[in-house]
């Protein structure tokens, strides 16, 4: 379920990115030399389970940053760290998300100006919404907001390394 809302969530972050059209080119020539912050609601149906809840992701380039109740996920652009906070464990991957292949069960709505939700189907059955409730831009930040500093963490914690 961890890495279902996760690819829902990296989804939503690269649509806001990647379709090319009316609010979403607005979206992007707004975003040009900066960092996008978003909100989102998620509403899900995994393996039969309701699953709701709210986070935010932050985004610069091909690096972003998600926080989702008890899920935290980094990337630098190289790398990605899905980490469960609950559960005290972090799944280190190399690269990024297979994006079209997520994107192509995908569908963005829009009104007026504003990107207002995402949803996707999982090849698995599992239906997930995410409603966009606000973003922003600021200024460009430092790189290592997007890495998490696992020499923090305290030795209850399982790293795994794919990489």
């Amino acid at each position: 379920m961890k890495r279902i809302l996760a690819m829902a969530a990296f989804a939503v972050v690269f649509a806001l990115g990647l379709h090319a059209q009316g609010a979403v080119d607005s979206f992007k020539n707004s975003m040009k030399g900066k960092r996008a912050m978003v909100e989102f609601d998620i509403d899900a149906e995994v393996s039969g389970t309701a699953v709701q809840s709210k986070g935010f992701a932050m985004f610069e380039g091909d690096c972003f940053l998600l926080s989702s109740h008890e899920l935290q996920v980094f990337c630098d652009g190289k790398s990605v760290w899905i980490m469960d906070l609950k559960a005290e464990e972090v799944t280190i991957e190399e690269g990024a998300l297979d994006l079209d292949a997520l994107l192509a069960n995908g569908l963005l709505s829009t009104k007026g100006d504003r990107i207002t939700a995402f949803e996707y189907d999982d090849p698995e059955g599992s239906h997930i919404k995410l409603t966009i409730t606000d973003y922003d831009f600021m200024e460009k930040g430092p790189a290592s907001d997007f890495t998490p500093d696992l020499k923090k963490l305290s030795k209850k914690w399982i790293i795994t390394d794919l990489r």
